[in-house]
């Protein structure tokens, strides 16, 4: 995944599965804090709404228990917290009108994940299971079921919440950090609902809160490990440079070569904080260049198109293309342009001003 707000994302769903679970076990005060996580998060990333989704399988989720006799969460039998519950869920609700979109984020999201130029970008397609990757989140999605099938548990959030990340991370590869947080979170909810509240709600204050110092300090000591084992910048970057164009950027940088850029989409990110003197023709945000954008973008670069027709790429006075990418073969052979560096990660072109 390239550093983009969906790492916002990630830790804030991972701390609203965190307030949930503890709050199914007695810890009400969490609740109070899950409408500010909306508020901030629907400010960063319009990923919130699957934030939104997991806290409607929640609410439902407390709403059947009250027909249950059995295996009922403390929490569920207590009427005044479904209240705050309701009253903190409507309040997460509003939270996430209360940015510069307002109720449009939703449709940002909607045409995002509906968009017909998904189907040009690898990152939008659905599990190929060709890498070991996508075994390993397989395996752990079933190792979430077991976990559930050796507690006998029948409850009905942890169930829909699998349901729901399995259908989400197999319908898009990018989206396989919602199965991973979900089966994690069930994964280490080892023990019945009863039988960890009472077991929490008999620890201490002293104890949870020495756990808590010995977790902060562990993490302290990691951090300062990773410090200091992290390998110098000249290795960072012959490392970088395996996959991404340094050579290439610096050859365009030193010689000045004109403006605009066009670049592969793949390569965006990175050109936008190594070259930042250089606008970028496309990024990651798929979102902020909209479909139309996105499907003339793929059908050039998949040769379903000429690239005259698309105007980044026709008006482009540079041109970085990845190496092993088809364009890359074939743009240097066609009339009025000049290939002025190669290496094995990237090629760069510009307009042979010999050519009338």
């Amino acid at each position: 995944m390239p550093p983009l707000p969906v790492f916002c994302s990630v830790l804030a769903l991972a701390i609203e599965l965190v307030l949930l679970l503890e709050l199914r076990q007695g810890h009400t005060p969490g609740l109070y804090f899950i409408p500010i996580l909306f508020l901030v998060w629907a400010n960063i990333d319009f990923h919130f709404v699957y934030g939104i989704a997991v806290l409607a399988i929640f609410v439902s989720a407390e709403v059947v228990t009250l027909g249950q006799k059995e295996q009922v969460p403390r929490f569920a039998r207590d009427d005044s917290s479904k209240r705050v519950l309701l009253a903190c869920t409507a309040a997460s609700l509003i939270a996430t009108f209360v940015t510069p979109y307002g109720w449009g984020s939703y449709g940002i999201f909607w045409s995002n994940i509906t968009s017909a130029a998904n189907a040009y970008f690898p990152d939008y397609l659905s599990l190929r299971f060709r890498t070991p990757q996508d075994y390993v989140l397989l395996l752990l999605a079933m190792t979430a079921f077991l976990a559930l099938g050796l507690r006998r548990s029948r409850d009905a959030f942890q169930i829909a919440l699998l349901v729901l990340c399995i259908m989400a991370a197999f319908h898009a590869q990018r989206d396989g950090w919602l199965l991973v947080l979900a089966s994690v979170a069930v994964i280490a909810n080892p023990l019945p609902e009863e039988a960890a509240s009472s077991e929490l709600r008999a620890a201490s204050f002293e104890q949870r809160s020495t756990f808590y110092v010995a977790a902060g300090f562990s993490f302290i000591l990691l951090v300062a490990f990773v410090a200091a084992r992290m390998p110098s910048n000249d290795a960072l970057r012959a490392k970088i440079a395996e996959h991404y164009p340094i050579a290439a950027s610096d050859y365009i940088r030193g010689n000045h070569l004109p403006t605009p850029l066009f670049n592969p989409y793949p390569w965006g990110g990175f050109l936008t904080w190594y070259l930042p003197e250089y606008p970028v023709a496309i990024d990651g945000r798929a979102e902020l260049y909209g479909p139309d954008f996105n499907v003339e973008y793929a059908k050039v670069m998949n040769f379903q198109a000429h690239y005259s027709t698309f105007a980044p790429l026709n008006a482009a006075g540079t041109i970085l293309l990845d190496k092993s990418s088809n364009m890359a073969a074939a743009l240097p052979s066609a009339r009025g342009f000049k290939t002025v560096y190669s290496d094995n990660v990237a090629v760069v072109l510009v307009r042979d001003q010999g050519q009338p």
